[in-house]
């Protein structure tokens, strides 16, 4: 099920944080301070260049790749709707695109 739910989290250079997330939900780390940022990822699968899961698609106008998908019925992840800023990362539905998840990237 596609919900508009979502989760912050915060946390400080001085305090480390274990984050677990459902599998299927998306994500978007945000380094919002001055500081580098160490992200550690673990999966219960190696990695297959030949069949990856995730792919980034570069659009020149996000809203506008929005409501053409929109217009054609593609299922989406993170969609903020119609008329409402993308704040987040935006995918096509793997179920569209043989299983794997693309998200929607801004040039």
């Amino acid at each position: 099920m596609v919900t508009q739910e979502t989760f912050e989290l915060f946390t400080a250079g001085d305090e480390s944080r274990v984050v677990e997330t459902v599998p299927g939900w998306t994500h978007d780390i945000t380094n919002v301070g001055s500081d580098e940022m160490v992200v550690m990822l673990w999966v219960n699968e190696i990695f297959d260049r030949e069949k990856p899961d995730t792919i980034a698609m570069k659009v020149d106008d996000i809203d506008a790749t929005l409501t053409e998908l929109r217009e054609k019925g593609i299922r989406l992840v993170g969609d903020p709707g119609p008329g409402n800023p993308v704040k987040g990362q935006v995918f096509i539905h793997p179920s569209v695109t043989g299983g794997v998840l693309t998200q929607l990237v801004q040039r």
